[in-house]
């Protein structure tokens, strides 16, 4: 998640890089590549509280859009609690990443 977070701006530029280039890129199996898809599509819809007079803090992914997302395709019961785990998981790993990239904008000061 890190990787591609940290990454993720460079990978779309790899057309235009040297065939040398050293860009680290997620590995995923691919029993997670439907969970990892789900959270790159859902974290556009992640509601965005007011950060006083800096940038807007992210906040998670809310479960009624992962509810409306399983809801959607498909899936058991059983999977949406596995689903929403997973999701919750990357949100955390997300919002921990965001708040040290503020952190490191601002100078070490938390905003």
């Amino acid at each position: 998640m890190r990787v591609a977070l940290d990454w993720g701006d460079v990978q779309r530029l790899l057309a235009f890089l040297p065939d040398d280039a050293a860009v680290p890129s997620a590995e995923l199996p691919e029993s997670l590549l439907d969970i990892w898809r789900a959270w790159w599509r859902l974290h556009a819809d992640r509601p965005q509280w007011a950060g006083g007079m800096g940038p807007p803090i992210p906040g998670r992914i809310p479960f009624r859009d992962v509810w409306a997302w399983c809801e959607f395709h498909g899936l058991p019961g059983d999977d949406v609690a596995l689903f929403d785990r997973c999701l919750r998981a990357m949100d955390t790993v997300y919002l921990e990443w965001h708040a040290e990239r503020m952190k490191a904008a601002n100078n070490g000061r938390v905003s």
